[in-house]
């Protein structure tokens, strides 16, 4: 069940005319944190987060809160200034117009409770802006005393899921660590050419595929044909494992039912790449365990 959108109207809200008809790009990453999960305490944590008037950052709205067998997700905004350039077609002249209480950017944060340890996990869906502002908001409102630790995938899990999508890479990074036939070669990357995917039986794709000693940093594939209920179409999705084990997705200009406002286009934006973070991972154990160094910090605090 969502919520009822808080973000106040002073601020402007409409996409950018340039932004229209492109695709936005979105990157899926987990971090763990040092304090426990608590549903209530997260619930009260975004209702202390709202975007308001004066804030620059905050929480626009929340979605299945009341829904105990779901995640809690957040669609958090950062506010700002935004320039723009206008062009007086009598006089031939620019002028130069500065807006505030612009939504710069959004961001959803999905939080999770770690399987074992029950600490406070969380998926961040978005770009780089807004981060710090979101490390902030985790300390000042739900008890965070230290940056939260980006999780890596393993060595297997990206071997695993690269073979999921084998039959369609356009890109694979890889490393052949010191194998037969590949000489003193550290760091390989293949590209298919004219828009078509790596076709996956020559030779030296068969070799990365079968020996399990050749490890896999990232590969770029696509998801065809997906949609959700708040859809029209059906889309494709090109999308890239990270090295870094974030999943980033080329989402294109998704078409929404007609006086559908902007809230609802980043709700049904969000809520598309969460179902295709979730296509693309399936059920599997991606993220390696939490370092020794971070599972000792997380002792001392108790």
């Amino acid at each position: 069940m969502m919520s009822v959108p808080i973000i106040p109207n002073s601020y402007i809200i409409r996409r950018p005319r340039d932004q229209i008809g492109r695709k936005r790009a979105l990157t899926v990453r987990k971090y763990s944190t040092t304090i426990s999960y608590d549903r209530e305490s997260v619930k009260r944590g975004l209702r202390e987060s709202r975007l308001v008037f004066g804030n620059n950052f905050g929480v626009i709205q929340t979605h299945d809160e009341d829904d105990p067998g779901r995640n809690i997700r957040a669609l958090c905004g950062l506010v700002g200034k935004r320039n723009l350039v206008l062009l007086n077609e009598q006089t031939n002249e620019l002028n130069f117009l500065r807006i505030k209480h612009v939504l710069l950017a959004t961001l959803l944060i999905e939080f999770i409770p770690h399987s074992e340890s029950g600490k406070l996990e969380f998926l961040t869906y978005g770009g780089r802006q807004g981060r710090i502002e979101l490390w902030q908001m985790l300390r000042q409102h739900f008890g965070l005393t230290e940056d939260p630790v980006p999780r890596q995938f393993t060595d297997q899990a990206v071997r695993n899921l690269c073979h999921e999508f084998f039959s369609r890479l356009f890109q694979i990074i890889f490393d052949p660590f010191d194998q037969e036939g590949w000489g003193t070669i550290s760091a390989a990357d293949f590209k298919s050419g004219r828009g078509q995917s790596i076709d996956p039986e020559v030779d030296r794709m068969q070799q990365i595929r079968q020996n399990t000693n050749i490890i896999i940093r990232s590969f770029e594939s696509e998801l065809r044909n997906q949609s959700i209920d708040s859809l029209e179409n059906f889309y494709d999705i090109r999308f890239s494992l990270l090295k870094d084990s974030g999943i980033n997705m080329q989402i294109p200009e998704l078409k929404l039912p007609p006086r559908s406002d902007d809230i609802e286009y980043e709700t049904a934006l969000y809520d598309f790449a969460q179902q295709a973070f979730r296509r693309i991972v399936g059920d599997e154990e991606l993220y390696e365990e939490i370092p020794e160094a971070d599972k000792a910090k997380q002792l001392e605090l108790f």
